[in-house]
């Protein structure tokens, strides 16, 4: 198919899949021979009159492309030929952004929360089910309250090898319990004095509403380190 573009001439249009909605004045993302590519800025979109369905892009560039839009498509490709999606360049499955928490998708070359590149972030991919690790991460701070260290370091023997993100906060939440029991001794020293008392109450209030505030912090992807803590672990 020829059609006439940039002044008149004509230039060929490549049948692709769209997998991304082109927008006018933006890449848009598509798959041609099975590889996913990404186009220069979209300048006009328009319906290809002779087959309902089929879009025609020109791009900045000056290529045409002719095409359907299928969001799904890259998904069913990968459940066809694979038994999880292949390991491409970028985040692998499961990563979580080492800058803002976010969970991305396998296949991402940056994350779609912060735009952080994913090559400066090496690492091994999470066999934490994504949907469950920032549950399993918050957790780490509530179980702070009724079982002290006990949740954090079952968190951590058995998801820190697995998920960073899940490591990396039950080692804070570990922290602050480490912190907090060094704190009670001293505290309770110093009420031999009767001056432990005036620090009891907020020491024991502290040590309630500080795992909330980092679990609500956790849940909304955050890095997050407990003001006071000493960092015993990593």
């Amino acid at each position: 198919m020829h059609l006439p573009v940039n002044g008149g001439r004509n230039v060929a249009s490549e049948y692709v899949t769209f997998i991304e909605q082109p927008v006018v004045g933006r890449p848009v993302v598509f798959i041609k021979n099975g590889q996913r590519l990404t186009s220069s800025p979209v300048v006009s979109v328009s319906p290809d009159p002779s087959q309902p369905g089929i879009m025609i892009v020109h791009t900045a560039s000056g290529s045409t492309y002719t095409g359907q839009y299928q969001p799904n498509y890259q998904q069913t490709m990968y459940s066809t030929q694979y038994s999880q999606p292949p390991q491409m360049p970028g985040a692998q499955a499961g990563w979580s952004c080492l800058n803002c928490g976010s969970v991305n998708m396998a296949g991402s070359y940056s994350c779609s929360r912060c735009g952080a590149p994913f090559a400066s972030m090496p690492r091994p991919g999470a066999a934490v089910n994504p949907g469950n690790e920032r549950t399993y991460a918050t957790l780490c701070h509530i179980s702070l309250i009724p079982i002290h260290f006990i949740g954090p370091l079952i968190f951590l023997l058995v998801f820190g090898n697995d998920s960073k993100f899940v490591g990396y906060h039950a080692r804070q939440a570990l922290n602050f319990a480490i912190t907090m029991a060094i704190a009670s001794v001293i505290v309770s020293i110093l009420c031999i004095f009767c001056i432990g008392y005036l620090l009891l109450i907020p020491m024991m209030a502290y040590m309630v509403i500080a795992p909330i505030i980092a679990a609500i912090r956790t849940n909304e992807g955050e890095y997050y380190v407990y003001p006071l803590a000493i960092r015993f672990l990593g």
